[in-house]
């Protein structure tokens, strides 16, 4: 719990120099082979991405690159928003590639490599979250285990809920304590809580 917490951000900025390192003419093999997934776009579409790439010069990737981190610039940034920004934010980011590359073919490789990222989001803020609440949990056991009783409010400075970027809301139980998130989780559409238990 003491280390560094994990980073979407760091994680990004290092895929993003594999990607950017890839999308060079010697990989247009590889592209081909990404494009015999039929989960990547409808045959159409593949279709159409194919022959773009088949007649792909060097101009075609450079602008590719361009595309791909102006895309991850703009990820990037919605990621510092608040939770429900970021998600609704996220999520439209995500979907751009796919809608621009039917137009655009230098949104192409983009379309073909980008991660599922609003997802990825979500479920890191959940993890955090979830370090939040027992991070938090500590200091209200600490405080029982000092004066012998559950605090009745929930102290000031905790670590919070990221969902909602405010304090966990604070019920105690005939067992223990609950921290209960404020805001949903938009990835499940439900609102998350932690139990905490107390020996008597």
């Amino acid at each position: 719990m003491a280390g560094r917490p994990l980073s979407v951000k760091a994680a990004i900025s290092r895929e993003t120099k594999v990607a950017l390192v890839d999308m060079r003419v010697k990989m247009i093999d590889e592209f081909l082979e990404m494009l015999s997934d039929e989960s990547i776009a409808p045959p159409a579409v593949r279709e159409l991405w194919i022959e773009r790439i088949r007649a792909a010069d060097g101009q075609f990737f450079e602008s590719n690159r361009d595309y791909y981190e102006n895309w991850i610039a703009d990820i990037q940034a919605a990621m510092d928003l608040p939770y429900p920004q970021a998600y609704i934010k996220l999520t439209k980011l995500v979907e751009k590639p796919q809608k621009d590359a039917t137009e655009d073919p230098n949104a192409i490789l983009t379309a073909i490599l980008f991660p599922a990222l609003g997802r990825v989001h979500s479920i890191m803020v959940k993890a955090e979250t979830l370090s939040n609440a027992v991070r938090a949990a500590v200091d209200i056991y600490i405080i029982k285990a000092k004066t012998g009783r559950l605090p009745d409010n929930l102290p000031i400075g905790l670590p919070r809920d990221l969902f909602s970027g405010k304090d966990f809301e604070y019920i105690k139980t005939g067992d223990g304590f609950i921290l209960h998130c404020q805001d949903k989780d938009l990835l499940k559409d439900k609102i998350h809580e932690y139990k905490f238990k107390v020996k008597r």
